[in-house]
């Protein structure tokens, strides 16, 4: 039985079945199985595609940066503390890479005391609920930006339009792998 929506695995029904119970009971205990799992499969692939498991299961999150759109985005906030990814895009040459990361690192780490929220107390009223998780973010991304010295004019949901022109590539692969669901909330930023 392949294990949806990704053809190249398959899956036993005990073993989908506990994938279902770590992933409510125990989400780290989740990343370390299934990504096991993913591995025992096709050692490279999951290399290849999913090798910053090991750092969101380290630090609740990772930054992956798109060098030829001059684009860093977090994966693992919403899996780690339910909060919004961010996907930073670089209008200037002062919107380097590595201070974007920056910004990230720092929006990140002011997160890692925040304990995720079950499905069940966010997901009767999703929109609201993340609206006041980018509310309380945005105080902490708008000092980690002036810190490196850079500018944006808002922080918003990022629109299909945008995730059409950037995509969301290794954060939808990681969702669908770990949370059965590509689908997160992300909010994205234009930073000069």
């Amino acid at each position: 039985m392949s294990f949806e929506p990704f053809e190249d695995f398959s899956i036993d029904e005990p073993t989908r079945a506990e994938f279902e119970r770590l992933k409510r009971d125990d989400l780290l205990e989740n990343l370390a199985q299934r990504y096991l799992y993913f591995t025992k499969q096709n050692p490279r692939a999951a290399m290849e595609s999913l090798g910053f498991v090991s750092n969101i299961a380290k630090n609740g999150f990772t930054n992956v940066l798109v060098q030829e759109e001059n684009l860093v985005y977090t994966v693992g906030l919403f899996y780690s503390y339910t909060f919004p990814e961010i996907m930073l895009l670089g209008r200037s040459s002062a919107a380097t890479p590595t201070k974007m990361r920056n910004v990230l690192q720092a929006v990140g780490e002011s997160l890692s005391d925040e304990q995720p929220v079950p499905p069940e107390v966010w997901q009767p009223n999703a929109p609201v609920f993340f609206q006041q998780r980018a509310r309380s973010m945005s105080t902490r991304y708008f000092q980690a930006l002036a810190a490196e010295g850079l500018k944006c004019k808002t922080l918003t949901n990022a629109s299909d339009d945008f995730l059409d022109r950037y995509p969301y590539g290794y954060g939808f692969y990681f969702y669908a792998h770990f949370l059965d669901d590509h689908r997160c909330p992300i909010l994205c930023s234009e930073v000069t």
